[in-house]
């Protein structure tokens, strides 16, 4: 949380970039909303620019296999930028980081750590990330999940 912070206070150049995790840009923002305790200096959703996935790895085993169906929890890692990055450059990264995930040896590296779903459009990341905090929203209220002092 401490690099998203520093992230979401620069400009929106395209110098300085963030791997948003399911930690940055889905936990703590829900744990902020369900009014936990946990101060952010960041609002995830208007502080910075979603660029693109770059992959989601399934828990394995699932969480149905766990004892919890209907649960799903993955770890997720995308690219973002600054609040406020121009659109043509944020899709111009997008453009580019789509290009690179779809060469072979990424593909297979991306394989080997069991990272899929990789990819893809500017809204189907920010639409990924809202979906996420939202779901993240209802745990952390549902168990009364407070910050320790």
């Amino acid at each position: 949380m401490i690099a998203a912070d520093f992230v979401s206070k620069q400009a929106p150049d395209g110098n300085t970039l963030l791997m948003a995790h399911i930690n940055s840009h889905a936990l703590a923002q829900a744990l902020n909303a369900a009014g936990s305790g946990v101060k952010l200096g960041y609002d995830a959703n208007r502080d910075f620019s979603p660029i693109s996935m770059v992959g989601i790895t399934p828990n394995i085993p699932t969480m149905a296999e766990s004892g919890f169906p209907g649960f799903e929890a993955t770890v997720w890692y995308g690219l973002v930028g600054p609040g406020k990055m121009p659109q043509a450059m944020a899709q111009r990264m997008n453009d580019d980081v789509n290009k690179v995930l779809a060469m072979p040896d990424v593909q297979e590296k991306m394989e080997l750590y069991g990272a899929e779903d990789g990819g893809g459009g500017i809204q189907k990341f920010a639409d990924f990330i809202k979906a996420e905090q939202q779901k993240w929203t209802v745990v952390a209220k549902a168990a009364n999940v407070k910050a320790d002092s």
